[in-house]
């Protein structure tokens, strides 16, 4: 099982060393001085962990203009005396019409200068019946009252540009001190008249090395001024210094503390490294790139020929543009691969984006990160050819394909918070599951929220069967197997459907205090019964060791496999943005060991696991294949002291947050060969990797 923690001595010296998410040693010798990291590969799995830009999927970008008043330091766009065409916007317009619902965003330059641009675009999407939407990427020099009047009429969102305060900004504008006051005091007064109109506006707030440490002066400017949302960035194109890098970390961890996620746009956005930014840009000419061909040209001019796509007039769709950031980084490294002081520039500025998105990923609840490993967002969020490959490259032993689908969830579990979320959209579902055309996977795990609860979940399994999976794996709450007919339906598509889902008492007077939805557990064990009357149709059982649960969890246990006649494991809580917070979920290790008897443990310290069961693992077939993605998808650590365990090959390791509250004292390695009594079971092939 992959550790995620490294430990060679020479890693902490390795310029990479930040890059590294950890595979473990490659050489025996844990004080090795020879260096084992392939630098590129390592970079290509890091981005790959940051998640690709939901954003860029249906938008594009328009240079109206390279013109712009302003000569901010940190710009990378080249100006020149250039202007789109009516023509090349109008044909812009049409090919974005063919989305649904897409984005068209206005950039520049300061595309204000050629606000009749704008308004030919809006007027010309009105005339063609087009549902398009619109937004502008602007410093605000140059805003007047009439455009102000426009952007407000027809909803054109705003993005705002300015750095803080005016003590920050001038960092921004390299003018003299009375021309920097008086282009600030302009930017202001007009950020303030978009406020004051209730356009839809937020400010992109870039972070320079000189302004470290007002990151949060600045933002309570910026809000004091009526701006509610605030996405920072930080310099491009330039060399950050590793003690700046850190200072910078400290200051962004402070900021749970001090203002509301919801104000803070990192926290919501997967845009980094905004280096390797996948978002789509037209030209003035109606050439196409991805849009770092532009936005950073004045430091890799090499770009423009390697991010070229083709003319607006002969793409065909934004589909079709769709370019994985790990893609993105080969074709850029590629570009400036003759010059080594670019390549330096390039991978520091990759270092900070992954800076940022490991910050931003972290949850306020108990001020811990949140566990997901972003490592295998690939499964959670890939398509399935780009999962195949994953699994293979990494040895990863799971049978299902995986597709996420969003929709809410009845419950509002204490370890949990309640998820209010729009259904997937049917279409997109089912280009996904067209790609099992060339792949003839026969098995699927549907993962999310409740994937019962989406509207049209019969037709998204006949579906299913449509494009060759015969094997359909449910994740869900079973809340909704209660309906004796929809239980009908399901079986009536002939697939074979297993339900993966979580039973957390023996009775509703545990399990409906930990879900907060009282009924939640009659409604689970009708739904049981009601699946037992079809053949095709199975469940498959598992719960959360909790503070709240762990004195019936031995009964729980009992219930689960001889009454109801169900596969059944045990899984401990991950640590995360929760109702209740971790520290009060987790018990302790040496509480469960001195209280619990069960045999269903899975995804704990196997010094823990081996003082507890007989055997160290449940049986494969016991678990769902969406509880062993749940395995792989956390950030699990190992202690020095683990090193000399006979376990510490196969043990997953703890979690940082549990350390971080208990302390280490509990965990005490195995260092004798172990009998057969307290071995790991070998087919249990997903821990293989």
């Amino acid at each position: 099982m992959t550790s995620f923690q490294k430990i060679h001595e020479i890693c902490e010296k390795c310029d990479n060393y930040n890059f590294c998410f950890g595979e473990g040693p490659k050489v025996e010798d844990s004080k090795s001085n020879q260096s084992c990291c392939d630098t590129i590969g390592i970079v290509k799995k890091k981005i790959g962990m940051t998640g690709d830009q939901n954003s860029s999927k249906n938008s594009l970008s328009l240079m109206l203009t390279y013109r712009c008043p302003c000569k901010c330091s940190y710009c990378g766009i080249v100006q020149k005396n250039l202007d789109m065409s009516k023509k090349v916007l109008f044909d812009a317009v049409d090919y974005l019409s063919r989305d649904k619902k897409p984005l068209l965003k206005f950039f520049g330059g300061e595309p204000l200068l050629r606000f009749d641009l704008i308004k030919e675009a809006v007027e010309y999407s009105k005339k063609k019946g087009f549902d398009i939407r619109f937004s502008i990427v602007t410093s605000g020099v140059g805003l007047k009252t009439e455009m102000v009047k426009y952007l407000k009429e027809n909803d054109i969102k705003v993005m705002f540009s300015i750095d803080g305060d005016r003590e920050s900004n001038i960092f921004r504008f390299p003018a003299k001190q009375n021309e920097n006051h008086k282009r600030f005091s302009e930017i202001k007064n007009n950020l303030k008249t978009l406020i004051n109109t209730g356009v839809d506006v937020f400010v992109n707030m870039v972070i320079f090395p000189q302004t470290l440490s007002r990151v949060q002066k600045n933002i309570r400017f910026l809000m004091g001024l009526g701006i509610k949302r605030i996405q920072l960035g930080y310099q491009i194109g330039t060399m950050w210094q590793k003690k700046d890098m850190e200072l910078l970390k400290k200051e962004l961890r402070k900021l749970p503390g001090q203002f509301s996620k919801e104000r803070i746009m990192n926290y919501s956005n997967f845009c980094e490294p905004v280096i390797l930014s996948q978002e789509v840009v037209v030209d003035t000419d109606g050439k196409v790139y991805y849009d770092a061909a532009m936005f950073t040209e004045r430091f890799f001019p090499e770009l423009r020929n390697a991010y070229y796509i083709g003319d607006i007039k002969n793409i065909e769709s934004l589909e079709s543009l769709e370019m994985k950031k790990e893609d993105i980084f080969g074709t850029f490294f590629s570009a400036i691969s003759k010059d080594e002081e670019k390549k330096k520039m390039l991978l520091n500025n990759i270092q900070m984006g992954i800076m940022f998105n490991d910050v931003f990923s972290e949850s306020e609840s108990d001020k811990i990160a949140n566990n997901e490993n972003p490592f295998f967002k690939t499964l959670l969020y890939g398509d399935f050819e780009t999962q195949e490959n994953f699994k293979k490259k990494n040895n990863i032993k799971l049978d299902s394909l995986y597709l996420f689908i969003n929709t809410s969830c009845e419950n509002n579990c204490i370890f949990c918070k309640n998820k209010k979320c729009e259904d997937s959209d049917i279409k997109e579902i089912e280009r996904k599951l067209r790609m099992n055309r060339k792949l003839k996977k026969s098995k699927i795990s549907l993962i999310g929220n409740d994937v019962l609860l989406h509207e049209k979940i019969i037709e998204i399994v006949e579906l299913c069967n449509k494009y060759g999976f015969k094997k359909i794996e449910i994740m869900t709450s079973g809340n909704r197997l209660f309906d004796r007919r929809l239980v009908g339906d399901l079986a009536a598509t002939g697939a074979d459907i297993t339900f993966s889902l979580p039973i957390f008492g023996k009775d509703s007077s545990v399990h409906d205090i930990i879900t907060q939805n009282p009924g939640s557990f009659e409604k689970v064990i009708q739904g049981l019964k009601n699946i037992k009357n079809y053949k095709n149709l199975n469940a498959i059982i598992h719960t959360n060791i909790l503070k709240q649960n762990m004195g019936s969890m031995e009964e729980l246990e009992s219930f689960v496999k001889n009454d109801l006649d169900q596969a059944f494991t045990i899984l401990p809580v991950r640590p995360k943005d929760s109702i209740v917070p971790y520290s009060k979920l987790m018990p302790r290790y040496d509480e469960m060991i001195s209280s619990l008897k069960v045999s269903s443990l899975m995804g704990f310290p196997l010094c823990v696991t081996g003082k507890i069961q007989e055997k160290l693992m449940p049986h494969y077939d016991d678990i769902s294949d969406a509880m062993k993605l749940y395995f792989f998808d956390q950030k699990f650590i190992k202690l020095k002291c683990c090193s000399s365990c006979k376990l510490y090959k196969s043990c997953a390791g703890t979690f940082r947050e549990y350390v971080k509250f208990n302390g280490t004292r509990e965990f005490k390695p195995f260092v004798k060969n172990l009998q057969g009594s307290c071995s790991v079971r070998r087919e249990h092939r997903f821990l293989s990797c």
